[in-house]
């Protein structure tokens, strides 16, 4: 009897498949195919065809193994061109015109006369700025007029603009206006040209007198 249970056991044993485990990793879909432990047998590595543990290619058969090359061009300024003709300091004149009424109602009559500044670099040398400036006329034939001028050329962008100040016209006690002027350069003439407004009163308390007119000077 011994011998005989021996004899059966052993032929059972035979007669079982060997143990396989999750399989080899070559077969099966990655991270689903098995745990790479046979039961009843031995661990099993996974060598070829799986996904590494988070769901990374491995650099060997996906990743770039480097880093992605910076394009030269990505953060060039385009060059720009620098304006044509120049940009002086120096006396500029010209003449100025409107058509204003004094008193409201009654029909305008011409102001025109000469415009005189002179151009200095200020201090920080980002501007020309004015100095010695003045504008002049005698207004519908028979009034004073005149205000002095404060103002700037911005030679980066060609603009000048100023305003006129201390501005008086008529006989003791003569009235009072201020102005704004506005313009633009013209690098290959040395000229400017614009156009100006004139007010009546002050800035805090304007008056009904106004006109508006074109005007313009040159570089000696």
């Amino acid at each position: 009897m011994t011998l005989s249970c021996s004899s059966n056991e052993s032929n059972e044993a035979a007669a079982l498949p060997p143990a396989t485990g999750g399989g080899t990793g070559t077969g099966g879909s990655p991270g689903t195919g098995g745990t790479g432990m046979a039961s009843g047998g031995t661990d099993s590595t996974v060598s070829s065809g799986g996904s590494s543990a988070t769901g990374g290619a491995p650099a060997s058969i996906g990743g770039t193994g480097g880093a992605i090359p910076r394009d030269p061009k990505a953060f060039d300024w385009p060059e720009t061109t620098p304006p044509v003709g120049t940009c002086e300091p120096g006396s500029y004149s010209g003449t100025f015109t409107c058509d204003v009424s004094f008193i409201p109602g009654t029909p305008t009559g011409r102001v025109e006369g000469p415009i005189s500044f002179v151009l200095k670099p200020s201090a920080d040398g980002e501007f020309l700025v004015i100095e010695k400036g003045r504008m002049d006329a005698v207004a519908v034939g028979f009034v004073p007029f005149g205000a002095d001028l404060d103002g700037k050329l911005d030679c980066a962008t060609s603009v000048f603009s100023a305003d006129a100040i201390n501005g008086v016209y008529g006989p003791v006690p003569p009235g009072i206006f201020f102005g704004v002027l506005d313009g633009k350069l013209d690098r290959l003439a040395s000229t400017l040209t614009g156009t100006w407004t004139l007010t009546g009163g002050t800035k805090e308390a304007p008056q009904l007198i106004s006109c508006s007119g074109a005007w313009s000077a040159v570089k000696k």
